[in-house]
């Protein structure tokens, strides 16, 4: 894969060339100019895919939904399925259709304000949305998947952190579209302490690094990093989790040969021309709710602030003020500390390359 500073990587999903072909013996049909049935937004946690999910959904036609894997989601438990059929290599474009059949029906544990004008649901998603949750009773749940569901060919798309196994699975097994988002390791580490600090990011994987590790088949770190995980700090920690999850996600894109890298602080320096880029990859187009999003997170006039009130997970956010934040929160000496854990990775060493990470 040819990694573009911009992330607009050239690479065309196989599904939407002329012709079809084999992708590890799964036929793979054209479907002309059209949108994927599914596509995902992944990256490692607090690096900005709620944002990009939310201009994502700002698209007419999509679904969008939040970090399905992840959140708890009553009554279907064939997502579990496909997820251990995604992780053991064995998903198919049968698990392609069956995904977006599963995530395209409505649902209060995988959708997120704000909720952006859509042809074929209720306009009064928001009131709907906080009605459901707050009145968590079945005949409640069944009006609002009803009135939220979309028409059956509706393209859907999810959006997942910590995901990066996922990435060469999607994109050669089941031809699902992936947009990845990276941002810079200091701002993910000192984005997730500071939720830690707020009581809403967890500190289990921190606090029991080598478990994890094992338990993410991390061999190579563990022998890296042997001698220091047991006295590591939680910015160290975070920043091992960061590298393991970047490297498997961008290995990921490299042996696929597909895939679209977006780089945050990019998406925050140019964001009208990195959003055009994604969306053209996903085959979806802009509208008039994207520009207002856009001129909304960039301090303008636009849309009502009430579908994201809590600060730390908002949507809605000036890329001028948030793309740095994390050097006015962080000391030299804990940057150095950081570096020192991602700096031997050659992949990080090509996306500071790509991004201009100083």
């Amino acid at each position: 894969m040819s990694l573009s500073p911009l992330g607009a990587n050239p690479a065309v999903h196989p599904a939407r060339v002329p012709g079809a072909r084999a992708v590890d013996s799964v036929q793979v049909v054209p479907d002309g100019d059209s949108a994927a049935p599914l596509s995902a937004v992944l990256s490692a946690a607090r690096s900005g895919s709620t944002w990009v999910g939310a201009l994502v959904d700002t698209t007419a036609s999509v679904v969008y939904r939040f970090e399905p894997f992840h959140r708890e989601w009553s009554g279907r438990p064939e997502l579990d399925v496909v997820s251990a059929r995604i992780a053991d290599g064995a998903a198919t474009m049968a698990d392609h259709r069956r995904l977006a059949t599963v995530l395209r029906s409505g649902s209060l544990e995988v959708d997120k304000p704000p909720f952006f004008p859509k042809q074929w649901r209720s306009r009064a998603g928001h009131g709907l949305w906080a009605a459901a949750r707050a009145l968590p009773i079945r005949p409640m749940r069944a009006v609002y998947e009803k009135l939220m569901s979309p028409p059956a060919d509706a393209p859907v798309v999810f959006k997942e952190v910590d995901f990066g196994h996922f990435v060469e699975p999607l994109l050669t097994r089941m031809a699902v579209p992936v947009v990845y988002l990276v941002r810079h390791p200091c701002g993910v580490v000192v984005s997730n302490h500071r939720g830690q600090r707020l009581g809403l990011m967890p500190t289990e994987r921190q606090h029991a690094m080598r478990s994890h590790l094992v338990e993410l088949g991390a061999d190579s770190l563990l022998d890296e990093f042997d001698e220091r995980l047991d006295t590591m700090s939680d910015l160290e920690a975070t920043a091992v989790l960061w590298r393991h999850e970047v490297e498997r996600a961008v290995e990921g894109l490299d042996r696929s040969g597909d895939g679209h890298l977006v780089i945050y602080e990019q998406l925050c320096d140019d964001p009208e021309t990195i959003t055009a880029g994604l969306l053209g990859y996903l085959k979806l187009a802009p509208t008039a709710a994207t520009e207002r999003f856009l001129a909304n997170g960039q301090g303008g006039p636009g849309m009502l602030r009430r579908d994201s009130r809590d600060e730390y997970f908002t949507v809605y956010r000036d890329p001028a003020t948030q793309r740095d934040r994390w050097m006015n929160e962080i000391t030299p000496a804990q940057r150095q500390a950081i570096e020192r854990i991602v700096h031997p990775s050659p992949v990080f060493e090509r996306i500071q390359a790509l991004a201009g990470w100083a």
